[in-house]
């Protein structure tokens, strides 16, 4: 049974996922105030904040290890936005820890000059920030939103060592009548990772022991493959080498429906049919999979002065807008799909309803 904190904890995810789907399929319900949610800037406003990065020299926080997708992003759109904001360079830093908290708080604690940004797991973020996890210091909704560049899907791996390569097989060895626990890893408490895998393995009724000591997704991949478990779920980018070198099997894709880039997994709809889920696990999935669609979500500290947000907003789609760019991209094994700063906010901003069955299917 629930301890009362771990009880207020999860009532607490319940507001934040429920505000998200709600904003995911209606007008936005942004809140009054803040830098990101100014109203359009004038001419000269635009040739200020023009001539303020010009020849200037920004720093990109990235918040998980050197290698993963989060760096290779920041990567593929630095020379685009180098050359849209007429900077000198773009340094990224590595600032790991706390699954993506640490540097998600020196994001939040930067000088708000527009010269500092950052990628975000804003879905984790957001749980952290609503769970009251230990050592978090920003809060999500006054992030300066720039826009997010993918549409990568989270991929749940067995490991090739398990000997299992199918949900059907999982639920099989670890579901109803079985005395066996599946150890399943996570890269980070409170992630949306960590939300996901109990989520799914809740609704299947899979015994599991979940492991989430892991620093970045690098570490919880070598923690698999060292056999400190079998069962790990990360993005498709960070994933796609194990996949491709058959280290791993996945098993489901965090999509509605299927995910191009990896057919024939299964998706959550797929699952709701071969398991007979009853419709209300069924909604549940559906919902928390348009969560999980918030992907990489770039970002600015609070109080960017206006102007100089609406560049960066405008730079970020000019250069998701680059053939080169997509191109890229692509070669990377990244997966490219727009949505601006103010979609993000919205999304954000409107996590506020109720979402107990979410919290029911994840505690």
């Amino acid at each position: 049974m629930l301890s009362r904190i771990k009880l207020l904890r999860n009532l607490a995810v319940a507001g934040v996922l429920g505000g998200m789907l709600a904003a995911c399929g209606s007008s936005s319900n942004v809140s009054s105030g803040t830098a990101s949610n100014a109203g359009p800037t004038t001419t000269s406003g635009q040739a200020a904040a023009a001539a303020f990065f010009k020849g200037k020299t920004m720093t990109f926080i990235n918040p998980y290890g050197a290698g993963g997708s989060y760096e290779t992003w920041a990567l593929t759109l630095k020379p685009y936005l180098i050359k849209e904001l007429g900077l000198a360079t773009i340094n990224i830093v590595n600032d790991t820890g706390g699954g993506g908290t640490v540097g998600a708080n020196d994001l939040y604690a930067a000088k708000p000059d527009g010269l500092t940004i950052g990628d975000t797991n804003a879905t984790g973020d957001i749980l952290n920030q609503i769970l009251k996890v230990n050592g978090v210091k920003y809060d999500s909704s006054k992030f300066g939103w720039i826009g997010r560049p993918d549409t990568a899907a989270q991929v749940g791996v067995m490991s090739a060592a398990s000997g299992l390569s199918s949900l059907a097989q999982v639920v099989s060895e670890y579901g109803p009548g079985s005395s066996k626990t599946l150890v399943a890893l996570v890269a980070g408490q409170g992630s949306a990772d960590y939300v996901a895998e109990r989520m799914l393995l809740n609704v299947l009724k899979v015994h599991y022991r979940q492991i989430s000591t892991f620093q970045g997704s690098s570490a919880a991949k070598v923690g698999l493959l060292s056999g400190d478990g079998t069962f790990l779920e990360l993005g498709y980018t960070s994933m796609l080498p194990l996949i491709t070198s058959k280290k791993v099997t996945p098993v489901y894709v965090w999509r509605v429906n299927s995910f191009a880039s990896l057919p024939g997994t299964p998706s959550i709809s797929t699952i709701e049919k071969q398991f007979n889920l009853p419709s209300s696990s069924a909604s549940t999935l559906n919902s928390f999979a348009g969560v999980m669609g918030l992907g990489h979500a770039f970002a600015a500290p609070p109080g960017v002065p206006a102007d100089r947000l609406a560049l960066l907003r405008s730079a970020f789609k000019e250069a998701m807008a680059n053939p080169s760019l997509l191109a890229q991209a692509k070669k990377e094994n990244l997966v490219p799909g727009y949505a601006s700063g103010t979609a993000l906010q919205s999304i954000i901003d409107a996590a506020k309803s109720n979402a107990s069955q979410i919290v029911a299917a994840s505690s």
